[in-house]
């Protein structure tokens, strides 16, 4: 079911329809009424034998015509260039003028389309053709009038963008009925000689007729055969030539062009301080990364290194063999006490003569007791030994020397032994005599 509208919604959507629809055109008519107000805008109607429509040309728009202001006048046939749009207010559409001619240049305009399809067909304008402007120019060759303001301008803002570089200019008139050739020479010998990397064509503002000379087929066809990158800068935004739709890239003036070619110095010292600054800081990022990786790397070969085991082994071997010291030195003098407790009781019990034969029988006691003795220790010392041998032998560690591996499963921290105990895509870690590295099953 249809809705119902406000004013204001019927009026925003036809305004939005026919603003986007009629960006830019060229309407010719005859100019009815004609209103000057003090602000120095201009009002009127352009009509034919059938309709008619309000055109308003602003101020700031009437310095880039080819007529006068002044001089426009009721009954003047004239042909207006801009965009159409709605003036909510009142409910009426008009057209905003960005240029008006005398309806002599609306052959020129004709001339202008039909040269347009026609070179279009020819694929002069195709994206494909076009090649990029190279990066920080050295060697820049320019085609325009010589000493022109255009010149001027594009001279005065190389001087403070971009690299030190070379221009030169190829000057060549680019209004009247010698421009197209010459200029077309122009770019041919820029061609010729290679010594450029781009051709910049530049030349300021006028009315349509002022800039035919871009609009030839003659240029048009010097541009197209021009093996180096081509940038235009002709006129003001508003003026749009077949020079402009040939070129490699359009600049909307001529200042422009130059900062389409060199950016700002200042912008480029402020990339390098960036760069240089983004550099540091990764070059500390990582440097950071992989002093923690390697600190961690190291705890963790402390931990599972053989010769840590080997240490760890060896201290307990040490415990170990100090205590059998103490042992022996213990039981060696609770024997040396008894035995000596005896010698006294035979003193006491046995005279001389007795005591001797028991004194040799005791000497002989006495060595056959350090002989059992040393043996009793050299077989614990042997046992201790064997002890050693038996725990290093079971080291997990040790074959890796031999140049095994040990593959652990990392999600339960266990040894893998056979295929039941993982999964496909399980992740598992393989340890190596100097190495940890990471593997999936598959």
């Amino acid at each position: 079911m249809a809705g119902i509208y406000s004013v204001s919604q019927i009026t925003r959507a036809i305004k939005e329809d026919l603003e986007t629809r009629y960006p830019f055109l060229w309407v010719q008519g005859q100019i009815g009424t004609l209103s000057r107000p003090g602000s120095g805008h201009i009002y009127f109607t352009l009509k034919d034998s059938e309709a008619s429509l309000n055109v308003a040309w602003f101020r700031s728009s009437q310095t880039r015509s080819g007529i006068a202001p002044q001089s426009l006048e009721s009954g003047a046939e004239v042909v207006c260039a801009g965009r159409m749009a709605v003036y909510p207010p009142r409910g009426v559409y008009q057209l905003i003028a960005d240029l008006v001619e005398d309806r002599g240049v609306g052959s020129l305009q004709l001339q202008f389309e039909a040269l347009k399809r026609k070179l279009a067909g020819q694929g002069y304008f195709a994206p494909e053709n076009k090649q990029p402007l190279p990066s920080h120019a050295a060697r820049v060759a320019v085609v325009t009038a010589a000493d022109s303001a255009a010149l001027h301008d594009f001279l005065r803002l190389s001087r403070r963008r971009g690299w030190p570089g070379e221009i030169r200019i190829h000057p060549t008139p680019v209004q009247g009925d010698a421009a197209p050739d010459s200029v077309a020479r122009a770019v041919d010998e820029v061609n010729s000689l290679g010594w450029a990397q781009i051709l910049v064509l530049i030349r300021g503002g006028g009315s349509l007729e002022d800039l035919w000379t871009f609009n030839t087929e003659t240029v048009a066809h010097a541009l197209y055969r021009c093996g180096i990158p081509v940038l235009t800068g002709i006129g003001h935004e508003v003026d749009l030539t077949i020079a402009d739709m040939v070129a490699d890239t359009r600049a909307s003036t001529p200042s422009h062009a130059a900062q389409l070619l060199w950016p700002e110095r200042t912008e480029m010292m402020q990339q390098v301080d960036e760069a240089e600054a983004a550099l540091y800081q990764a070059w500390k990022n990582r440097y950071t990364r992989l002093r923690d990786e390697l600190e961690e790397l190291s705890r963790a070969l402390s931990w599972l290194s053989p010769v840590r085991r080997l240490q760890q082994l060896r201290q307990t071997l040490e415990l170990q063999e100090a205590g059998l010291r103490r042992s022996a030195s213990f039981l060696l003098q609770t024997k040396q006490g008894r035995l000596q407790q005896l010698v006294d009781r035979l003193q006491r019990t046995f005279g001389p003569d007795g005591w001797r034969v028991r004194e040799q029988a005791v000497r002989s006691l006495e060595e056959r007791l350090e002989a059992a003795a040393k043996a009793h220790l050299q077989n614990r010392k042997n046992e201790l030994n064997r002890t050693a041998d038996r725990l290093e032998a079971l080291d997990p560690h040790l074959p890796l020397k031999r140049g095994y591996s040990l593959v652990t499963v990392d999600r339960s921290g266990e040894f893998l032994r056979n295929a039941e105990q993982v999964d496909s895509g399980e992740e598992v870690s393989i340890l190596t005599e100097r190495d940890r590295i990471g593997a999936r099953i598959k």
